[in-house]
């Protein structure tokens, strides 16, 4: 008896580990800037973290949207709501953290989510860490 539940809790905790492999797990890339993806189109990817520190990044892709192409990476995660709430394996929950990413195109707050913003290249694409007014 003793040796099928050590084999149980064995077998489980392999699944729960290929389960992770498999989604990204939301594990951070270990990188703070440099070159992420491969692929013909680059657009570079600045991280502003809530301290201030900035991971700053070119990304090489074949996708065609700033959410695909990051989505395709590890350490890039959509929340339950469909958008990008773990950047670079820092996860952000409204609900939890009172705090959101912010997606940036240039300067400027982005009309659209990452997931339908098209790439254009040599664009800077920024994720902002947003508190909570009041």
């Amino acid at each position: 008896m003793k040796r099928s539940a050590t084999t149980a809790l064995a077998a489980l905790a392999l699944a729960f580990t290929l389960f992770l492999t498999a989604c990204g797990g939301g594990a951070p890339t270990g990188q703070t800037g440099g070159d992420l993806g491969e692929g013909s189109t680059a657009f570079a990817l600045e991280i502003r973290l809530q301290d201030g520190t900035v991971e700053a990044f070119t990304v090489h892709t074949d996708e065609t949207t700033v959410g695909a192409a990051l989505l395709a990476l590890d350490g890039f995660v959509k929340d339950s709501a469909g958008i990008i709430g773990t950047v670079n394996g820092h996860r952000l929950d409204w609900n939890i953290d009172h705090a959101y990413w912010a997606f940036y195109v240039g300067d400027a707050y982005a009309n659209a989510g990452a997931n339908d913003t098209p790439i254009q290249e040599g664009e800077v694409y920024a994720f902002v860490y947003t508190p909570a007014e009041g």
